[in-house]
């Protein structure tokens, strides 16, 4: 990402977790994704992704697609070979593919938690962080201090009432899945200041530990 910024390209950006087999197979694990594209060219130009099982697999195709110049649509449109113990019949890059997709057609952008950290210091005054989730996933975890909750089934019908159009608002819920939505919601609303956070309250509490 580094590297894109210095040369100055119009990028998209997503973090996603996702498991590493079939959600129902015994012994799945999670892996973070990151991938990135060229708003413009849809191009796929980068990608990086850890966990304890099958990341080579991934990054292995993510490799082939760089040098075959691969887009979005065509991480999407991949028919990688599926069996539940090794992988999810649509898997991990799939989703990543349509969440960037999603992105671009949406011209929405997303935060890292470092930026909407950063920006919850230094800018209190001119946004609003809101909470997603459903009220029995926050009180396993709690929420980001200052962030207000608002389950996204009641996001229509509260955003107007207690959230102010004139700030930035930020979204945020498990893992950056529902973020997209969210917004979509708010912008309906006449909130057209929206940005989701990558990797919602998992990647939070794993990279400010």
């Amino acid at each position: 990402e580094k590297e894109a910024q210095r040369a100055g390209i119009n990028y998209v950006r997503v973090i996603l977790q996702y498991p590493d087999r079939a959600d129902y197979y015994p012994g799945k694990q999670r892996m973070w994704l990151k991938l990135l594209a060229e708003r413009e060219s849809h191009r796929l130009i980068g990608a990086q992704i850890v966990g304890p099982a099958g990341v080579d697999k991934r990054l292995d195709v993510t490799a082939t697609a760089l040098s075959g110049g691969m887009k979005i649509e065509d991480i999407i449109n991949l028919d990688l070979g599926y069996s539940p113990p090794y992988s999810s019949a649509l898997d991990a890059l799939n989703v990543a593919g349509q969440v960037l997709e999603n992105l671009i057609s949406a011209e929405t952008t997303t935060l890292s938690v470092m930026e909407v950290n950063a920006l919850r210091l230094s800018e209190p005054e001119n946004i609003i962080l809101v909470d997603i989730r459903q009220p029995v996933e926050t009180a396993r975890t709690g929420i980001i201090p200052g962030a207000i909750h608002i389950p996204l089934n009641e996001l229509k019908e509260r955003a107007p009432k207690e959230l102010s159009p004139d700030k930035r608002v930020i979204v945020y819920d498990n893992n950056g899945s529902q973020t997209l939505r969210a917004c979509r919601i708010l912008k309906q609303a006449g909130f057209q200041q929206c940005a989701g956070m990558d990797g919602g309250i998992a990647l939070w509490a794993y990279e400010l530990r």
